[in-house]
């Protein structure tokens, strides 16, 4: 079982959906965040939302996609970009982009750039998506997305170094390109979503990290048995794989939970204060509520 050497950091989601959607909205959790000592700040986005949604969304129980139609989502890496000016020691995380609605080029180049302008502070969470609507409004192949989102990891990654490359995948191919300014590090962190025996395969496979859309420790200790299982078979040290556990806004952190994560070996935890009200109303106290159980245990 994979075992941090640290308790389990705690971050903050953003308020990049609905009315708290706010640039002023945005810096305030940020600075919140810093001054309370959170490590980390994270977006999610979706480009375009249909008026209507058929697939069964994975996030609920229900299966229900919980957005009206005219809810505001906010791009994550500019959102990002914003909120790293407010907080500039916390990281910055997508959870996630969905990365075959992209041109992974292009893709490479904004992860870069606000890399860059962030002081390096980025990772870049990829999902390879479920809306199928969504897919069809950027004229995006909605099949064989999980390979796709695999092929465009390398070939972002190639870019990242800043050499000269030429990639010639079953996707994309590109020829005698560079792509500068490069990362100082060689890279940047690339963690993958998902908890279906595919996503955790590839997870175990090539990704920095894995941030599952798991909603109880339950779940997510089940997700992480299967991780230790796949990283077996690739003969992958499980400890080299940063987990995130994100389990959205139904989820109140307690002392206990915070005593299981570091059981389980979970590296971060994302809490999600009150977001959905204009006034953040409830989001200061519940993110200083967690701040102090951080404090007690330490």
């Amino acid at each position: 079982m994979k075992i941090t050497a640290t308790p389990t950091r705690v971050g903050v989601r953003l308020p990049v959906t609905g009315v708290a959607a706010t640039a002023e909205n945005i810096a305030s959790v940020a600075r919140w965040a810093h001054d309370l000592k959170f490590t980390s700040l994270w977006g999610s986005e979706h480009i375009v939302t249909p008026l209507a949604v058929a697939p069964r969304y994975p996030g609920t129980d229900s299966g229900e996609w919980p957005f009206a139609p005219g809810t505001d989502w906010l791009a994550a890496l500019p959102a990002l970009l914003w909120a790293g000016a407010a907080a500039p020691g916390c990281e910055l995380g997508t959870c996630v982009v969905v990365s075959p609605l992209y041109q992974p080029v292009l893709l490479a180049k904004h992860a870069a750039t606000t890399n860059f302008l962030c002081g390096e502070r980025l990772i870049l969470g990829v999902g390879a998506g479920w809306m199928r609507e969504e897919f069809q409004a950027l004229d995006a192949e909605f099949t064989h997305r999980g390979p796709r989102m695999t092929e465009a990891i390398t070939l972002m990654r190639a870019l990242w170094s800043g050499e000269p490359v030429n990639f010639e995948g079953d996707f994309y191919q590109v020829r005698d390109v560079q792509m500068r300014p490069a990362p100082r590090s060689g890279s940047i962190p690339v963690f993958c979503g998902g908890r279906s025996r595919a996503a955790i395969r590839r997870v175990a496979r090539m990704a920095d990290g894995w941030i599952p859309d798991c909603r109880s420790i339950a779940e997510l200790r089940l997700g992480i048995a299967a991780l230790n299982e796949e990283c077996e078979r690739g003969d992958r040290d499980p400890a080299s794989i940063r987990i995130v556990f994100k389990p959205g806004a139904a989820f109140r952190v307690t002392p206990r939970d915070l005593a299981e994560l570091d059981t389980l070996g979970v590296d971060d935890l994302v809490i999600d204060p009150p977001l959905r009200s204009e006034d953040l109303e409830g989001c200061l106290p519940e993110m200083e509520r967690v701040a102090e159980l951080l404090d007690r245990r330490s």
